[in-house]
């Protein structure tokens, strides 16, 4: 998998995060934690959309698209965002 297609995982998972976050109920009544964290996981969906969309419309031999570093970071990104629905979920 790509750059452009870990960018668009990880949107879509930060996406699922922000949903499944805005859905759980505390006992003792939401506080500033809780308030916050569907906000922060829906901006991670557009930052991650807009990233994905930026890279997109790079050429396929762009050496951006082409880094390896890049990639490893990306990947190191989805799988902590994979770890994230895992717990969560």
């Amino acid at each position: 998998m790509g750059v452009v297609g870990l960018a668009w995982y990880m949107s879509g998972l930060s996406a699922l995060l922000a949903v499944m976050t805005s859905a759980i109920t505390w006992a003792p009544g939401p506080g500033p934690i809780e308030r916050a964290l569907p906000v922060v996981f829906a901006a991670g969906a557009l930052v991650g959309a807009a990233v994905a969309i930026g890279l997109g419309r790079l050429p396929p031999t762009h050496r951006v698209r082409q880094s390896r570093s890049l990639r490893a970071v990306f990947v190191v990104a989805a799988v902590s965002v994979t770890l994230l629905v895992a717990l969560i979920g």
